[in-house]
């Protein structure tokens, strides 16, 4: 250092100070930028998630939150290349809750007509499955099907053991969000028959001494209305009123749920096999082959003649034998048997009677072929209302 001059720092410390500032601004607006980006693609990430991982089946219409409208019609739109055959349902967030199509060519489009009796919900969704690999599927957007959803509602409860016995007190229950009393009629064979209370309370319940003069019949029902606005009201499903010695032996004969039924084959896809739709209160079959039966063991004796009654309806607009080449006939048919022993072959929509002597002790539902049928094997039907009873 040169004597006598001191040397001024002040100007480079306030320059490398600024130099400091300038600096740590930049790594922090960067830090932010970084934070920004990294949310932007968290928030497509989860956006993708309402599409099912593997974007096989893509989805583009409904759109998420599109507001559509019962009773009209509106574009279910997808794309994909990897099957020729697929099944489209709509679901109520995880929950499938109406089957649209069992098999629609693989256009890029179907209109869909909204259903008028559907509940209105902004969880509904679509998904759509390969039909020769149920691995291949895709979820659409979460949409809204709108509606009032402060409609005043009457709903029948359910009935499991549909046997109700004459002279005994039987419970009627339902659920509503109305405040007025309800009215209770009993109908037999769709047709008004007598009324079981005037009016009550609508408290969801209802004791009911079932007269001992009604005739014995499966084809009762109620129904439940609004006294003071009758165009609120719901019927029941149909139940039987019998005596003691006259009771139904199926439970769960008009399938509420699966309690009580069981399948030959429960690992079998489900296109191959029968199943029981809780929604629609049916156990189905759409295979096209024949594979395995539905049963339930009730302890029947060997020797014994039994009279089965059950139904046959259309699913999804058809009945019959699967068709698989334009040359196919239809030769394969839904049997009844117990045990061993068999009813009739039956092939098209209608209620049905067997009288079967048992050769087992349950009583099975099963695609019938016959060899020169092959490969169309299959069946597709709905089956209902199930009743066997000792003769």
């Amino acid at each position: 250092m040169i004597e006598g001059i001191k040397p001024d720092f002040s100007k480079f410390k306030k320059q490398h100070i600024k130099m400091g500032f300038n600096q740590a601004g930049n790594i922090i607006a960067n830090i932010l930028l970084l934070l920004v980006f990294m949310t932007l693609i968290n928030s497509c990430k989860r956006d993708e998630m309402i599409y099912e991982n593997n974007h096989d089946i893509i989805i583009s219409t409904p759109k998420a939150q599109s507001v559509l409208e019962k009773g009209e019609f509106y574009q279910i739109k997808w794309q994909t290349e990897k099957a020729e055959k697929l099944r489209i349902e709509l679901y109520l967030q995880n929950t499938p809750v109406r089957l649209i199509s069992v098999s629609e060519n693989n256009s890029g489009s179907y209109s869909w007509q909204v259903p008028d009796d559907i509940k209105p919900d902004t969880n509904y969704r679509i998904r759509i499955t390969g039909i020769d690999n149920n691995q291949l599927s895709g979820f659409s957007h979460f949409f809204i099907i709108s509606g009032d959803f402060g409609t005043k509602f009457i709903n029948c409860s359910d009935f499991i053991f549909n046997n109700w016995v004459k002279g005994s007190d039987s419970l009627i229950s339902w659920t509503d969000n109305i405040e007025e009393d309800v009215k209770i009629d009993l109908f037999l064979d769709g047709v008004f028959h007598s009324t079981i209370a005037q009016a009550t309370p609508s408290n969801g319940n209802f004791l009911w001494s079932i007269p001992l003069a009604l005739a014995t019949s499966s084809n009762y029902s109620f129904k439940i209305s609004s006294t003071v606005n009758p165009g609120i009201y719901n019927l029941s499903d149909v139940f039987r009123i019998s005596l003691n010695s006259e009771i139904n032996l199926v439970k769960n004969g008009n399938f509420i749920n699966e309690n009580f039924w069981n399948y030959s084959n429960p690992l079998t896809n489900l296109k191959n096999r029968w199943s029981i739709n809780s929604e629609l209160k049916t156990a189905e079959i759409i295979s096209l082959q024949s594979s395995g039966s539905i049963f339930q063991e009730l302890g029947l004796i060997n020797g014994q003649k039994y009279i089965i009654t059950y139904a046959l309806s259309k699913y999804n607009g058809y009945i019959g034998g699967a068709k698989i080449n334009p040359s196919d006939t239809f030769r394969a048919a839904i049997v009844c048997s117990i045990g061993t022993n068999s009813g009739e072959n039956r092939y098209y929509e209608g209620i049905y009677t067997d009288t079967i002597i048992a050769a087992g002790s349950a009583i099975k539902f099963m695609i019938f072929e016959q060899a020169s049928s092959f490969p169309n094997s299959g069946f597709s039907c709905k089956l209902d209302n199930i009743e066997v009873f000792a003769e």
